[in-house]
């Protein structure tokens, strides 16, 4: 692969590229996707110039498609199985030739590879084998890996809720939830575990949980009902009371409550497919009131009942929430 430019692009531009270059290759990509795609390209000449240089790379792969690999990716009658691992060996080859740089550690990969993945705005329950219940979030890709030992869920991008039963086998096997940051053992409990990009946060609503970041010297903190903590692979941040409302999004439902407009809209930016921002000049504004996740148009038509912004469509995939005009303007 050419080098052209590569040093001049951040890496989380690359990643983003190739975010993009996953989403044009999967089975069910839409018109939408190439709109939305072509106008991340336009929006910045860093997004021309990384888009280029995944191109170059995908040049390279798409030499994989006269050995077959490319139809076993897209060809919904080879068993699931073959597919991820498939996706996993290109996944290595666009990180090589990348430089390692352009495959987050999140995103449609992880979603692609993973045992159980939700699309953006989806959210799914899911009954665990020992009688738990899981919850995926939007976004989120989750394998579940229970052995004679452990009962591990392995959380590669995203948020789960969890409700933990009582192991059936003796003696009771330890249940805990894993990221790149470190675990999380649940202690008998209903808790979530959400997947950042440079950190894993856990609220729990019952029982206790432990974390345990994978590099830390210290003891597990723990945390008890009402607790919440973000923690990454060296060490477990400041203990915090868990927000009221926390896990109402299970039930696809954002509780504000005199949230600031600019978190209110990354968040419902998780449920959206393409580019939601906001505005700077309203950024601070604050927002209370229930929404709903799973229909963001109706979710910002009803922020601007309660708050001085209006929702201007450059189309359905590029969104901005801006200042509403003064009356006589």
């Amino acid at each position: 692969m050419s080098g052209r430019g590569s040093a001049m692009v951040d890496p989380d531009v690359l990643a983003k590229a190739s975010v993009w270059t996953a989403r044009l290759w999967a089975d069910d990509v839409t018109e939408q996707d190439r709109a939305a795609c072509r106008a991340w390209c336009e929006a910045h000449p860093d997004h021309a110039r990384a888009w280029s240089i995944v191109h170059d790379v995908g040049q390279q792969i798409s030499a994989l498609s006269k050995a077959g690999a490319r139809a076993t990716l897209l060809d919904r009658r080879v068993s699931d199985p073959v597919r991820r691992r498939a996706l996993k060996a290109l996944g290595a080859l666009l990180t090589v030739g990348l430089g390692g740089h352009a495959v987050s550690r999140t995103g449609p990969w992880q979603r692609r590879v993973a045992d159980h993945a939700t699309r953006i705005g989806e959210i799914r329950a899911l009954s665990l084998p020992d009688g738990g219940r899981v919850v995926l979030d939007s976004a989120t890709a989750l394998d579940i890996v229970y052995t004679g030992d452990e009962r591990r869920l392995r959380l590669r991008t995203g948020r789960i809720s969890v409700v933990t039963a009582p192991d059936p086998m003796a003696p009771a096997r330890a249940f805990c939830v894993e990221t790149v940051h470190g675990t999380a053992l649940a202690l008998g409990t209903e808790f979530s575990v959400h997947h950042l990009d440079n950190s894993t946060e856990v609220v729990v609503q019952h029982g206790k949980v432990e974390l345990r970041p994978q590099h830390a010297v210290s003891a597990a903190v723990r945390l008890i009902a009402g607790q919440r903590a973000g923690f990454t692979q060296e060490h477990v941040d400041d203990i915090r009371t868990a927000a009221p409302g926390a896990e109402v999004w299970t039930r696809g439902l954002l509780v504000a409550n005199d949230l600031r407009l600019s978190e209110f809209v990354t968040t419902v930016s998780r449920y959206r497919v393409g580019v939601l921002r906001c505005d700077e000049r309203v950024e601070e504004l604050r927002v209370t009131g229930v929404f709903p996740l799973q229909d963001t148009d109706r979710a910002l038509a009803n922020l601007t009942l309660g708050i001085p912004v209006d929702i201007a469509y450059r189309s359905s995939w590029w969104v901005t929430v801006v200042p509403r005009p003064s009356a006589g303007t």
